[in-house]
């Protein structure tokens, strides 16, 4: 009786051991793995899932899929859009249905650095970060600029300048799968190569417009604007190897053999700052910086912006040429530069 158990128990392991693996051949229908990190640019990935021989449906058109055994390869086309798109893939078989999302990023192509820089005279190298999914294409303007592509940067070799005058270049990027476009300038001067003869033009203390030919000339580290109305003469601070500023409340000599006069500031409201008191010297930090820049026909200008604001909180507007007496007491403007700019 004992033998005919042994028998039954050996028979029934086998029946079951059969049943286990047509349950593992009927299984539902599962995704293993998949790989569906899109950005914007053409690309594949791949969808594996637990059983061959699939049937394979896609929502979009811009996603395509294609099966080879149990892996499914998702190829997606460029996305020029902005925005983000998703489509559905649907796999089937007899044993179910499961549908996988998938996403694209949209197409972008941008410059990640200032588009205008400005570098001294000297040899000078400038990084550009570029951001953009798909290749892009640089050109430059100019021989005396060469750049050098990377995968997610420019760099743009720039020679010295031995002109003695300011220059400008410009380097184009290009997506072609975009069709965008990126410009990118470049100034390249020193403070001395400003030097030399300009247009000044300004609204004088009678609200007149004035357009007047000054020279600028250099002395260390003074730079003076002349052949101003009367003889008059503005006076700046060198401020590093591009910069310079009007200081507020610097002296600039005797006026008439009879006044001592002085650089002042006129705020946006058209009040003039007395500021070389040395009682107040915290207002005589307000300087009026130079703002370098090349027009459209590729003229030149200089504007000049304050660093800081009046102690009323105004900003400035302009400079004024005020007079006071040998005993110290104001005696009036002598003339005012307002909305002053230099131009060549």
């Amino acid at each position: 009786m004992k033998k005919y158990s042994i028998i039954l128990y050996v028979f029934a392991t086998m029946f079951l051991c059969g049943c286990n693996e047509e349950d593992t051949n009927l299984s539902e229908l599962k995704v293993v793995k998949a790989e569906l990190n899109f950005n914007a640019k053409a690309q594949e990935g791949f969808i594996i899932v637990s059983q061959n021989d699939c049937r394979v449906s896609v929502s979009e058109t811009w996603c395509q899929a294609t099966v080879e055994g149990d892996k499914i390869i998702i190829k997606v086309d460029d996305n020029t859009s902005l925005e983000g798109r998703t489509a559905r893939v649907t796999i089937s078989s007899a044993n179910g249905i499961q549908t996988v999302p998938v996403s694209q990023m949209g197409g972008y192509f941008r410059l990640d650095s200032e588009h205008l820089q400005a570098v001294s005279d000297s040899i000078n190298n400038i990084a550009l970060t570029i951001a953009t999914p798909f290749d892009y294409e640089v050109t430059a303007s100019d021989s005396w600029i060469t750049v050098q592509k990377e995968s997610d940067h420019v760099i743009v070799n720039v020679e010295k300048n031995l002109t003695g005058l300011p220059r400008m270049a410009t380097t184009t990027l290009t997506c072609p799968t975009l069709g965008k476009e990126i410009p990118f300038t470049l100034y390249q001067y020193s403070v001395d190569d400003l030097m030399g003869e300009w247009t000044a033009e300004y609204t004088n203390m009678y609200g007149e417009a004035k357009t007047v030919p000054v020279t600028l000339a250099r002395h260390k580290e003074t730079i003076t604007v002349n052949g101003l109305p009367d003889d008059l003469t503005l006076k700046a601070k060198v401020k590093g190897e591009q910069h310079f500023a009007f200081n507020i409340g610097d002296a600039l000599g005797i006026y008439m053999g009879e006044y001592r006069i002085y650089q002042c500031g006129i705020d946006t409201d058209g009040a003039m700052h007395d500021t070389h008191d040395p009682l107040n010297p915290e207002s005589s930090k307000v300087n009026f910086d130079k703002q370098f820049s090349f027009n459209p026909d590729g003229t030149c200008a200089c504007t000049f912006v304050a660093d800081s604001a009046f102690d009323n909180s105004k900003n400035m507007n302009g400079l004024a040429i005020t007079a006071y007496d040998m005993n110290g007491d104001i005696a009036g403007p002598v003339e005012m530069f307002v909305n002053f700019k230099l131009k060549r």
